[in-house]
């Protein structure tokens, strides 16, 4: 088990930890520009080489206010449904400025039971909820699909991340949101090391069942590099012999000078 990963005493409603709540721009994918309101669960069972983002837990999280203005209020950590649920309400106005609840991480697929209890309650305060996983936990991800509108599936490159991908597993969860999820589409970072070899897995895993997006990594320190322009032009076009829906997407927010 994850050091970070959410464990309620026996009887106790599930608490989750996390790291941060702000309200910004999408910067991923096929959302990207939409408002969302993101929550950002602590605990990740992968380390990927390119990864910006703290995930280890401490004893509060962060909540930005107002929007974009680096200011931030901490509240402690674990947190019950109920409290986060509050903490959402005081950043979701107006009514109809986000276009959807973002949980991301880490990974939020970890704190599961917490996530049945939770899902339930923003849909009942009419939030869209938009779910950013790694694409291989199926189990929990078919336990919390009827409260998710929206999947993000980050499925992880070997080449690029440093570590296996478990196929088999994120085929399961993409055969899963084609079935069951309003909305769905697969991202994989792309790296300078990145080859038709596992992108060639990729597209076994996706097939022609949702929209997949290559995104160009962004530059973190000893982290791996990005593709040229030229290199990414050729995977898109080796991905596109398989009849895959690709586009080439890169990370937009940090261009914007947002979180």
């Amino acid at each position: 088990m994850n050091e970070t990963d959410a464990v309620a005493p026996r009887g106790a409603a599930p608490t989750a930890e996390l790291i941060e709540i702000f309200s910004s721009i999408q910067g991923e994918g096929l959302c990207v520009g939409e408002r969302h309101l993101f929550v950002r669960f602590a605990g990740c069972h992968r380390r990927c080489a390119y990864c910006d983002t703290p995930v280890k837990a401490g004893s509060t999280f962060r909540v930005e206010s107002p929007a974009g203005s680096g200011h931030f209020r901490t509240v402690a950590n674990p947190v019950e449904p109920q409290r986060l649920i509050d903490e959402i309400d005081t950043l979701k106005r107006p009514s109809g400025l986000h276009a959807a609840v973002a949980l991301t991480g880490g990974e939020p697929l970890l704190q599961t039971d917490f996530l049945s209890l939770l899902l339930p309650l923003l849909k009942s305060e009419g939030l869209r909820v938009l779910l950013e996983t790694a694409g291989d936990h199926p189990d929990e991800l078919e336990r919390i699909a009827p409260w998710v509108d929206s999947v993000a599936l980050d499925a992880k490159l070997p080449q690029a991340t440093d570590e296996s991908t478990d196929w088999e597993r994120v085929g399961r969860c993409v055969k899963l949101c084609a079935e069951k999820i309003e909305t769905a589409f697969v991202k994989a970072v792309i790296a300078a090391s990145t080859d038709e070899t596992e992108l060639a897995e990729l597209a076994e895993a996706v097939g022609d069942r949702l929209p997949l997006v290559l995104q160009p990594v962004t530059r973190v320190k000893h982290g791996p590099e990005p593709p040229s322009a030229r290199r990414l032009l050729e995977l898109q076009a080796f991905l596109a012999q398989n009849a895959l829906e690709v586009r080439i997407i890169p990370q937009c927010h940090h261009t914007l000078g947002m979180i």
